[in-house]
């Protein structure tokens, strides 16, 4: 039988044309059938049907169900068009897990993932974040980096992948070598390169800096998920003291906004006068206004580094 019932084109009973219409009749016939046998004791093997509206076909396979990511692409493209909300898009290849439903599927070659980095580049455009898995395409990260990557979605030792625990995440060198290649392969068509001290360590991420990166991640403060995690590099980095580090290794540095544009001078000063760092560990969720009287409103409110992050 043909899984999918393909009906666009067709008129409805009050003569408007199908436009988005898909029938699942694999499913929905599946779906029927239980609903006969039922999932206990009902002791009901089989079910025959007969007139159903169902197209037959001898080659039919499930790959039919399988929609082209390229679809997937400009739905977010156009949502993002109209509302502005999405900062990120990862494309994370399949891998197949034993004793998993799912455990004798192939998984996308390189190939293939490389191409659906590239198509939501070109879809997506060049302001959007795009992010790959490192870990889950070990020895080809350059070919994802020409496809089109930018953000490899924070790399680090100390921080598993939950889902894919058996792909480990590159170590120190290699993180600080992805960087240099990035920024190299990435020239200054996407000029934005971040690392994070909270996962590499304050003297790992300058190393990054210096090796290409140009955005430290951000003050932070009361950082509890690498923390947990078992990450030992602390929890906050003041603004005055991310400075003298940038500038340190001879670099420029300046506070920018969420997308990437120059922070309003007194911003920037609240942010250099705030307090080094807060008197104790705050390990309970607290808002804005919460934060602000403790810790100075200008770590409440913006991070800094050489490309400084303003949240």
């Amino acid at each position: 039988m043909q899984p999918l019932w393909d009906r666009v084109g067709e008129r409805d009973r009050c003569g408007n044309r199908l436009r988005v219409t898909h029938v699942a009749s694999a499913d929905a016939l599946a779906a029927s059938a239980v609903l006969l046998q039922g999932e206990g004791a009902e002791g009901l093997p089989l079910v025959w049907a007969q007139g159903l509206p169902i197209r037959a076909s001898r080659h039919a396979t499930a790959e039919c169900l399988l929609r082209d990511p390229r679809q997937d692409l400009f739905t977010i493209r156009r949502l993002h068009t109209r509302y502005g909300h999405i900062q990120e898009v990862i494309i994370q290849n399949f891998r197949a897990k034993p004793g998993t439903l799912m455990a004798a599927r192939a998984e996308p070659d390189n190939e293939k993932l490389c191409w659906t980095i590239a198509m939501a580049r070109l879809i997506l455009g060049p302001d959007m974040s795009v992010q790959a898995p490192p870990n889950l395409s070990p020895g080809a990260l350059a070919p994802l980096i020409a496809a089109g990557v930018n953000d490899w979605g924070g790399i680090s030792p100390l921080t598993p992948d939950h889902v894919n625990s058996e792909a480990l995440w590159p170590t120190l060198r290699e993180a600080i070598l992805v960087h240099a290649v990035a920024r190299i392969a990435l020239g200054r068509d996407i000029p934005n390169i971040q690392t994070s001290w909270v996962k590499m360590g304050r003297r790992h991420a300058l190393d990054c800096l210096a090796a290409g990166a140009n955005d430290l991640g951000g003050t932070l403060m009361n950082e509890s998920i690498t923390r947990a995690a078992g990450a030992v590099h602390g929890q906050c980095w003041a603004a005055r003291d991310l400075r003298q580090a940038i500038e340190a290794r001879g670099r420029a540095w300046r506070l920018r906004r969420t997308d990437y544009g120059d922070a309003p001078p007194e911003r920037v000063a609240r942010a250099l006068a705030a307090d080094a760092a807060p008197s104790r560990p705050v390990n309970h969720p607290a808002g804005r206004r919460a934060r602000g009287k403790e810790f100075g409103d200008g770590i409440a409110e913006i991070t800094l580094d050489c490309e400084a992050l303003d949240k």
